[in-house]
């Protein structure tokens, strides 16, 4: 195998990662640096690719919850910059974990404060056997009614 075999084949792999490299589950920052190394791969090994090329590849494998990051950045006149983009998606992707903590929190208070209206209502609450109510074992009557007492 030659050197120019090798060169292509990975020339090849790494596009295909390129092409093929969503967010997944990563952190907006690994997986902006993940794809700027997988370009700068690619220069390396001589098949460099189109700082606009490189935008494509990263806001097409963002996920749904870029969209309307995507959306907007879609409808921009000029090409954006790789340094750009990584600085909107990484304060977009901070602003997304910072209200994911505001929910989470809002749940927990919400949770716990359901919990306590439910014992404090409970504990309120009195139970009441027909006896209680004035009625007899044998017949039902309100109270201060004429009694049918047959002995």
């Amino acid at each position: 195998m030659s050197y120019a075999n090798t060169s292509r084949g990975r020339v090849v792999s790494l596009k295909a990662k390129l092409a093929k490299n969503p967010k997944g589950s990563k952190s907006v920052i690994e997986f902006l640096h993940e794809m700027r190394a997988i370009a700068d791969d690619l220069a390396l090994a001589q098949s460099p690719i189109s700082e606009e090329d490189l935008v494509v590849h990263v806001i097409t494998q963002l996920g749904d919850e870029f969209n309307s990051s995507v959306a907007a950045l879609r409808v921009r006149e000029t090409p954006i910059a790789f340094s750009e983009l990584s600085d909107i998606l990484t304060d977009f992707g901070r602003m997304m974990k910072e209200n994911e903590v505001v929910h989470q929190s809002l749940l927990a208070t919400a949770n716990v404060t359901q919990k306590h209206t439910f014992k404090h209502q409970n504990s309120d609450r009195q139970f009441h056997t027909p006896r209680d109510q004035g009625w007899s074992s044998n017949f039902r009557r309100p109270r201060g009614g004429q009694s049918n007492n047959y002995n």
